[in-house]
């Protein structure tokens, strides 16, 4: 059909940057399947629009990383080699928290839209976003006065948040976060 094919794939919502974007956990499995189907060309586009949508730097950390010899590394290796050179002591509470937000969308029978952040925003349940708030106070109970480490920590919570702003006041998953800080 073709000597060459390229994939231009995108790695982030262009609704919302902020909110939880859960396709790490298969960003290394769909670029071995491009590299298997004979596929000769990767483009990755993400945000670009802003240095702090979700995971933004472990993302392109990822991909250059699995982009250079994909068979080498799971997404899981490479998530925890990230995370404890960029979190430190934050590491666990961090790939904890992803796991929570991944499983929210893995549960579910869906394929998330690039566009459309209430799509992305609603397969998070409340249950997560409590249980991911609860994570993310451990982490930055672990990195407190580090002011560089506890930026970071922030960053990630800030996909969180927009998720509640974009429910509004009276979400359940707003009211149960409260408690958690």
């Amino acid at each position: 059909l073709a000597n060459e094919i390229h994939i231009w794939t995108y790695n982030t919502c262009f609704g919302a940057y902020f909110i939880p974007w859960p396709n790490l956990h298969s960003n290394v499995k769909d670029l071995k399947f491009f590299v298997d189907n004979k596929v000769t060309g990767m483009f990755y586009e993400a945000s670009h629009r802003t240095k702090h949508s979700d995971f933004m730097r472990m993302r392109a950390w990822m991909m250059a990383r699995a982009i250079w010899n994909p068979d080498r590394y799971t997404e899981q290796e490479l998530m925890e080699d990230f995370c404890r050179g960029y979190y430190g002591p934050a590491a666990d509470d961090i790939l904890k928290y992803i796991d929570v937000m991944h499983e929210a969308v893995d549960s579910k029978t869906l394929s998330l839209k690039i566009s459309n952040p209430m799509l992305a925003s609603a397969t998070i349940t409340p249950e997560s976003i409590v249980k991911g708030y609860g994570l993310l106070q451990a982490a930055a109970k672990k990195v407190a006065g580090d002011e560089v480490l506890t930026q970071r920590g922030m960053q990630v919570r800030a996909s969180v948040d927009m998720v509640l702003i974009r429910r509004g006041r009276n979400s359940p998953a707003r009211r149960g976060s409260r408690r958690h800080g």
